[in-house]
């Protein structure tokens, strides 16, 4: 007990210093997960397709984005904060998609087919 109260200014500076660098490396894979994740959900779209595949597909990009991941990440990035950076990702992709479709329409409309 005396050693705690004697080291109490460097317990608390190197508590200080872990969590500082537990908070970057969060960070930093979560970074590395989310530049992935748009990439994995497409595959998932293109691979799976449609029509109630959305839990295959969602399993299918956890699964795949943790196969990829370093294994400290696993540990420092919750299963809601995954579920989360997957769900932005779907929204990213739909609109993604629909720009893409909304350039197709307006590049048949704009330049017709030969017939």
């Amino acid at each position: 007990m005396n050693f705690i109260m004697n080291n109490y200014m460097i317990i608390a500076t190197a508590l200080v210093v872990l969590i500082g660098l537990i908070l970057l490396l969060q960070t930093k894979y979560k970074s590395l997960a989310a530049g992935m994740l748009l990439y994995l959900c497409m595959t998932a779209e293109d691979d799976l397709g449609g029509g109630g595949t959305g839990p295959f597909k969602f399993s299918a990009v956890l699964t795949w984005v943790y196969d990829k991941l370093p294994p400290l990440a696993k540990l420092l990035i919750t299963r809601k904060q995954m579920n989360d950076m997957i769900e932005y990702a779907v929204e990213q992709m739909k609109l993604y998609l629909l720009t893409i479709k909304d350039k197709e329409t307006i590049t048949k409309t704009v330049i017709p087919e030969d017939e």
